[in-house]
């Protein structure tokens, strides 16, 4: 009788289906299986990277890389906030209102020639020139400038400088209108005309003229009583054919400055 030896794996008393399962078979079956699939919260003790070195290498040292955000106060995203934006101020902004400008001196000038109010932009066209022909005027910065436009703007019921420029822009006239508040006469206001120059290249044209009667008509625009000129023997007559009239002696003390 012949027997045959069982084969490597099985017995005599198994089958094929009675073989034990295989590794992968009994790890999927495993109930700790599913666990290797489970979401599980960092360790807070697991060393992580330093992030100011990573940081570094990409140029900004702001961002915190163990969350993922960016501190927006010391990295901020975007333009600034809207009140953080200093509007730089208009350069043609006119000193005071326009329309105090008297029409009717206007259309007497030479043709091209307006007058108007001073503006920030007169520093590059010819203001403190026409100035120095009337008195030293001394070097004055753009700086100083506009601090003093920013001055006269906030005292503007105070001040008012009237400029004439001709067609291309430039100012040939200047002239300036100071309001003085009183006690006397209900409260009343007295204007004070001063600093009227005239381009040098402009004599001949009466434009200096033009200049005394538009701060008269402003003054008298603006509610004074009065308008005050200082004159000499040798303008009288010039300021009399505004309307102009001597009252007593104007004397001054000059106080001079080291």
């Amino acid at each position: 009788m012949i027997s045959i030896a069982p084969t490597s794996g099985l017995n005599s008393h198994t089958t094929k289906h009675d073989r034990k399962p295989s590794k992968i078979v009994r790890a999927i079956t495993n109930p700790s299986f599913g666990r290797l699939f489970e979401y599980k919260e960092p360790d807070p003790n697991t060393k992580r990277i330093q992030d100011f070195k990573v940081a570094a290498l990409f140029g900004a040292p702001n961002i915190d890389l163990s969350k993922g955000t960016i501190n927006p106060q010391t990295f901020p995203l975007g333009p600034p906030p809207s009140e953080a934006v200093q509007a730089l101020p208009d350069p043609y902004e006119p000193l005071f209102n326009p329309e105090l400008v008297s029409v009717e001196v206007e259309v007497k000038l030479p043709e091209g020639y307006r007058l108007r109010p001073l503006e920030r932009a007169d520093y590059n066209r010819g203001f403190l020139m026409v100035q120095s022909c009337l008195s030293s005027v001394g070097h004055v910065s753009e700086e100083s400038w506009n601090e003093r436009i920013e001055f006269l703007k906030k005292n503007g019921d105070t001040y008012y400088v009237l400029c004439m420029v001709d067609g291309s822009g430039t100012v040939v006239c200047t002239g300036m209108l100071m309001v003085e508040k009183k006690f006397v006469h209900g409260m009343g206001s007295v204007g004070h005309l001063q600093d009227i120059a005239v381009a040098k290249n402009q004599h001949g044209k009466n434009l200096g003229f033009r200049m005394l009667t538009a701060l008269d008509c402003l003054a008298k625009q603006v509610g004074c009583y009065k308008t005050v000129v200082v004159s000499s023997e040798l303008n009288e007559a010039f300021h009399a054919q505004a309307g102009f009239r001597r009252r007593g002696l104007e004397m001054s003390h000059h106080h001079l400055r080291d």
